[in-house]
C-alpha cells in the first residue's frame, strides 16, 4: 500500500506536508475499527471537506455567471457536488486504488462504491485544507470540476430538476411541490400524459410525455423556468 500511495502523491497536484493527514483522509472506518491501535478515520475529514468544496464552487459559480439567480447557481452548484460527480473526479485521481478497507469492505466492493468514493474525495479536500489552507484546497479543487462545467445540460436530468423545484420550494414557500395528473389522452399504446406540479394552491408548471415519469420530470422543468431559476 506505500507504493500505492506514492503513486497517489505523485499523481495528484499536491504534495502534503503533513503525510498523516492524507492517511487518514484514506482510512475508512471499517478499516480504522479493525486496528489495536484505534486509528482515526476519515469522517471529520469528510465533513470538513464537503464544506470546502461547496466554498469553493460557490466562489467559482458566483464570479463565472454574474447574471444568473441564485436558483440557477444552485441548481449549478448542486450538479457539479452531488455524489455522482464527486464520486468520478475520486475515480480520475485513482483513489479507489489507495484506500485504507475493512476486511469486510474490501470483500465487498468498497473501493468501487459510489458513496465511499465521494466521502472518502471529500476526506481528502479537507485534508489539503487542513495542510495547506484554502488557496490550496481550492487550487487542488478547481481544476479538477471545472471541466464539468462543460457537462451542464446534465443538470436537466429526473434527480436533478425535481430535486432543484423541492429544494426551492422548501426555501421560498410553505409546502413541497405535488404532482397530479391532469389528462391521459390517446390509445392505450400511444397513451400521453399531463402533469401539473402545484405549491399550495399555485400551479406552477405543466408537462406532457408518454409516461407518467417523463411528463412529471417536464412540469418541473417547466415550473424552474416559470420561477426563473432556469434560463
Amino acid at each position: 500500500m506505500e507504493r500505492g500511495i506514492n503513486e497517489f502523491i505523485e499523481s495528484i497536484s499536491y504534495r502534503f506536508t503533513n503525510r498523516e493527514l492524507l492517511v487518514q483522509a484514506l482510512t475508512h472506518r471499517s478499516y480504522a475499527s479493525e486496528q489495536a491501535n484505534h486509528c482515526p478515520d476519515n469522517e471529520r475529514l469528510e465533513f470538513l471537506g464537503d464544506a470546502i468544496i461547496g466554498s469553493c464552487v460557490a466562489e467559482e459559480l458566483f464570479r463565472i455567471f454574474p447574471e444568473y439567480s441564485e436558483g440557477q447557481l444552485s441548481l449549478i452548484k448542486s450538479y457539479l457536488v452531488s455524489a455522482k460527480m464527486l464520486s468520478q473526479l475520486a475515480e480520475q485521481i485513482n483513489l479507489g486504488n489507495v484506500l485504507y478497507l475493512g476486511i469486510g469492505e474490501e470483500k465487498t466492493g468498497g473501493r468501487m462504491r459510489q458513496t465511499l468514493l465521494c466521502n472518502t474525495f471529500e476526506a481528502i479536500v479537507g485534508a489539503v485544507f487542513l495542510d495547506g489552507g484554502y488557496q490550496a484546497a481550492h487550487s487542488f479543487l478547481w481544476p479538477l470540476i471545472r471541466p464539468n462545467l462543460d457537462t451542464l445540460d446534465a443538470c436537466v436530468t429526473e434527480h436533478n430538476v425535481k430535486n432543484a423545484l423541492q429544494n426551492y420550494c422548501h426555501k421560498h414557500f410553505s409546502g413541497l411541490p405535488k404532482y397530479h395528473t391532469k389528462s391521459i389522452a390517446g390509445p392505450p399504446h400511444q397513451r400521453i400524459y399531463t402533469i401539473e406540479v402545484h405549491i399550495d394552491d399555485t400551479m406552477l408548471g405543466t408537462g406532457s410525455a408518454s409516461s407518467k415519469k417523463k411528463a412529471s420530470i417536464d412540469a418541473a422543468h417547466n415550473a424552474l423556468k416559470n420561477l426563473q431559476v432556469l434560463p
